[in-house]
């Protein structure tokens, strides 16, 4: 059932982006649209992969809404794929691309609906200032200052309370013995916390949006 159920999802979905109009576009736009199937309007930040053909030679690009207004975007990775296109009644088509992994602002998304977003390819030197990180091993934004201690466990600030909650994300380790209905501890039984060891910390993505 649940197999059926993400295929239909996913040929619904494909129906309405066929039928979205696009006929007043450049050749080299590119489009994403991105549903919200929840019963209420929210803003998200959204995870997304562009695919521009080499031939392009795009080598930077600028995101549009709705209503023409420049969207907030921070880059991932940029690595050469291919993309598969395939026709009804046609074999599948390998095009080699640029794929670029993004996340986007995706501000007032309408209740069971949908916004459509255009995708402009350019030249030039891509800048993607911003960054939270504002001290070592402490990211923060308007509303939480995030600080890694040396052990990997987390102290969080809540700004417009002052509420810190310290020494979170640390974990616990015990023993287990058994199987999946029948459980059991060993005799010699002693907990490990990772409390205190030492933890390597490094920097995954960082931008203005996550």
């Amino acid at each position: 059932m649940a197999e059926l159920t993400h295929t239909l999802d996913s040929e619904v979905l494909e129906e309405i982006v066929r039928r979205i109009d696009t006929s007043s576009a450049d050749r080299r736009d590119i489009f994403l649209v991105v549903f919200n199937p929840t019963p209420r309007r929210r803003d998200e930040i959204v995870s997304a992969t562009v695919d521009f053909p080499l031939e392009w030679e795009v080598s930077s690009f600028r995101i549009f809404d709705h209503a023409g207004r420049e969207v907030p975007l921070q880059e991932l990775s940029a690595v050469e794929d291919k993309a598969t296109f395939q026709r009804p009644n046609e074999l599948p088509l390998r095009l080699p691309v640029r794929r670029h992994t993004i996340y986007i602002r995706a501000d007032d998304l309408p209740a069971m609906g949908y916004r459509l977003y255009r995708i402009q390819a350019g030249k030039g030197y891509q800048h993607r200032h911003g960054s939270m990180v504002t001290a070592p091993g402490t990211i923060e934004n308007a509303h939480l200052r995030l600080s890694v201690n040396g052990d990997g466990s987390i102290d969080l600030l809540h700004k417009p309370t002052g509420k810190l909650f310290r020494r979170l994300n640390h974990f616990m380790d015990i023993s287990e013995l058994g199987d999946p209905w029948t459980g059991r501890h060993s005799q010699e039984e002693r907990a490990v916390l990772s409390l205190g060891r030492p933890a390597e910390i490094e920097i995954i993505e960082d931008g203005p949006l996550a």
